[in-house]
């Protein structure tokens, strides 16, 4: 299975809208990130949001390389990002992909992480032919462990899974798993 060529990609769900992410966002998608209640459930170096160029570049170079999808989110109707959902490590040979997520903390409990982390498995199955799609979030994360169980996905023990994309700092996550046979 080869992935397909990621051009622009816009999608939608009932109540939110997706879109590639484009140059114009880097501002918004620095500011995002690096909010105080979202930068510690991300897990990302923090050479990634020095500064807006280099986040954008990181996520420019996941779409050319196909290593990962990043998609913005907006309120149906709005303009203003919201959030991010990705699938990050795609590996055409063994059909898998990591998710991710994050929403700004103003638009947290309305269920808009688990509508969003939901429509991108839903496209990566349909679309991309992934067969496992995994995530991860901190034990004390209960927001996102809820996000993935709502989604389908299955709590795995850690050390049980082999094939784990996570390295030896991660001991204080959990991984969950969507495995989807075609």
């Amino acid at each position: 299975m080869r992935l397909k060529k990621f051009e622009a990609i816009e999608l939608s769900s009932e109540r939110l809208n997706y879109r590639s992410i484009l140059k114009k966002d880097e501002q918004a998608l620095f500011r995002l990130i690096t909010q105080p209640r979202v930068l510690p459930h991300l897990g990302l170096h923090p050479s990634l949001y020095a500064f807006p160029s280099r986040l954008y570049r990181y996520f420019e170079e996941a779409q050319d390389t196909q290593s990962g999808l990043h998609l913005v989110i907006r309120l149906e109707q709005h303009t203003e990002i919201i959030g991010l959902v990705s699938l990050q490590k795609l590996d055409a040979i063994q059909h898998s992909a990591v998710l991710g997520y994050c929403i700004d903390p103003r638009y947290w409990n309305q269920g808009l992480a688990t509508e969003a982390a939901g429509r991108i498995l839903s496209y990566g199955i349909q679309e991309l032919g992934m067969r496992q799609i995994k995530g991860r979030c901190k034990e004390d994360n209960v927001a996102s462990q809820r996000v993935m169980l709502a989604c389908g996905m299955t709590r795995l023990n850690h050390m049980k899974d082999p094939q784990a994309h996570f390295t030896p700092i991660d001991s204080g996550f959990f991984t969950y798993i969507l495995n989807f046979a075609r």
